[in-house]
């Protein structure tokens, strides 16, 4: 190589190592200008496609992407055909999409044309100020369409198009299932997102509902079943585990095209089993925020199939009290120690801060983020009802006991104590 060319390569490289992406693909680009058919050029070619790509310019990431495949030998697995195979159907090519795809080796449905085909259950982190995991089913080897209903402003039934190398992992009843990172909305969805509030006889008939939307194509998620995880956490292995249907009142989200479409749903599962009622259908406008705790995420992460769980559900921090009749508020937020949400702890300690946030602590978890979600307190009665009776603790004060069964002991507790 000559003097000029090897400084550009050094050039590339540094910009790329320094994550530069625009000026490693400038460089690249001006390089392979030079000498477009190196015995390495295979290479300069790949990561200039993929710079672009990592820019999301990917009409850039396509042509560049076609000269790397071009000098890829196929039948190997080699990523330069599964990163143009995105390109071009990114771009709508489908001819080129399909056969970066089979030169990759990968067996597709028959046809010419856009890819329809089932590659199972995984999940999806959706991009956004807050990221969230949704379950997906996969329709062509980087397309997914969400199967569940997003607590953010997202819809159910979008298509999205998501990256190639799995970045965390979801285990459900020792099924493991990859999260894939959304590059983009391919296709939105008609389907608007409604709350609703239910009533259960029984605790299958919160499966039954499931079972009415889901033969009308749509879908209804359990507001508790919002789990908030440090992106650290987030993007390794999570093990799932799906909380258990219960009689009584939920929150709910419901998927449907308007609000007719919605009340049928509703009407059609009330009126096949006793004890089933629902109040309060309104559409849901902006995102469930599920609060700040640092480097938190939200994952709709109850499994494929599940609409049921503990956790957020759609909270406010600080509602006005004393409560309207002396009882919790369906909407309450509170900072709950993972385990609470689980049933795996008990609760021995509850702090009502001067601020208006409620903390709901076992004995044993450190008192740091990662231990901890935001939920709705509603949920975490159901599974400790003995919170219920401490509904006019004031702020500033904490309740606290020996052991389950025990008496709260009530106590203020100054602002320092709060802040520790």
């Amino acid at each position: 190589m000559e003097a000029n060319e090897m400084a550009l390569l050094d050039q590339a490289r540094a910009a790329w190592d320094a994550e530069q992406w625009d000026v490693a693909a400038a460089r690249y680009e001006e390089l392979l200008a030079l000498c477009p058919d190196e015995p390495e050029s295979g290479e300069w070619w790949f990561d200039a496609a993929l710079a672009f790509k990592f820019q999301r310019n990917w009409a850039k990431a396509f042509e560049l992407g076609r000269e790397a495949a071009a000098r890829s030998e196929p039948g190997k697995g080699d990523p330069a055909f599964w990163n143009l195979a995105i390109a071009a159907t990114i771009q709508g090519d489908w001819t080129v999409a399909r056969q970066a795809w089979t030169d990759y080796g990968i067996t597709l449905p028959a046809g010419d044309g856009e890819i329809e085909g089932d590659f199972g259950t995984a999940c999806v982190r959706l991009v956004g100020p807050r990221p969230e995991v949704v379950w997906v089913r996969r329709i062509c080897p980087t397309r997914a369409r969400v199967l569940s209903i997003p607590f953010t402003d997202r819809r159910f039934g979008e298509i999205v198009v998501h990256d190639g190398a799995p970045n965390g992992e979801r285990v459900v009843d020792g099924q493991r299932y990859p999260v894939f990172d959304e590059l983009l909305l391919w296709k939105p969805s008609d389907k608007a997102t409604f709350q609703v509030s239910v009533s259960c006889g029984k605790a299958a008939d919160l499966e039954a509902l499931s079972d009415v939307a889901e033969a009308a194509g749509l879908a209804v998620e359990s507001m508790s079943s919002m789990v908030l995880h440090r992106r650290s956490e987030s993007e390794g292995r999570v093990e799932m585990v799906p909380d258990a249907a219960s009689a009584g009142d939920h929150g709910l989200l419901l998927a449907a095209p308007d609000a007719p479409a919605a009340q049928g749903v509703l009407d059609r599962w009330a009126a096949d089993g006793a004890g089933r009622t629902w109040r309060d259908l309104r559409e849901k406008l902006g995102s469930l925020d599920p609060g700040d705790l640092p480097g938190a995420e939200s994952a709709s992460d109850d499994g494929p199939g599940h609409a049921h769980g503990h956790g957020h559900q759609g909270v406010e921090p600080h509602p006005e009290w004393p409560f309207e009749g002396g009882t919790f508020p369906s909407n309450l937020g509170v900072v709950a120690h993972r385990t609470l949400l689980t049933g795996a702890e008990p609760p021995s300690r509850v702090t009502h801060d001067h601020d208006g946030w409620w903390q709901a602590l076992d004995a044993v978890s450190p008192i740091e983020p990662e231990y901890a979600a935001v939920a709705c307190m509603m949920c975490l009665i159901e599974l400790h009802p003995e919170l219920a009776a401490l509904a006019d603790l004031p702020p500033g004060w904490v309740a606290e006991r020996e052991k389950p069964g025990a008496p709260w002991t009530r106590s203020e507790f100054e602002q320092e104590e709060e802040d520790a």
